[in-house]
């Protein structure tokens, strides 16, 4: 089933944000405003088809401080946005990508499920289609 790709604001989901969440994200460049982040876009389109809500920016790891984007905690499901997808970004360099690595490696052992998609995923509508198979196989 396919989704139309629908302008959805920052703000809107920002109530069901933890407290302090999102502290990484957001870094100013020059002359520039608030980073945009594609999780909070694909958060407010799960929520906008029906589907259950994810929580932001949670740790799953304790005493890990790794965060996820995305997370249904009672289904043991987790999503990873990865922006600046044709751009060197902080997940396609050396550092970032050994860390992500090593976050998706253990929460894969710990039992959790994981999906990870691209900024044009989730504009596409592809990102939500493939969330709304994970949550409804249960």
């Amino acid at each position: 089933m396919g989704y139309p790709v629908v302008h959805v604001t920052r703000g809107l989901l920002r109530s069901q944000r933890t407290p302090g969440a999102g502290r990484h994200r957001g870094r100013k460049r020059k002359g520039a405003g608030k980073q945009f982040d594609w999780a909070d876009t694909l958060a407010a389109y799960i929520v906008l088809a029906g589907l259950p809500a994810p929580a932001r920016d949670q740790e799953l790891l304790a005493p890990r401080r790794f965060k996820t984007d995305l997370c249904w905690r009672e289904r043991k499901l987790f999503v990873e946005c990865d922006g600046a997808e044709w751009a060197a970004g902080q997940h396609a360099r050396g550092r970032g990508m050994a860390d992500d690595c090593e976050k998706w490696n253990l929460l894969t052992l710990a039992g959790w499920r994981g999906l990870r998609f691209t900024g044009s995923q989730v504009k596409s509508g592809a990102a939500l289609a493939t969330i709304e198979r994970a949550l409804r196989a249960e």
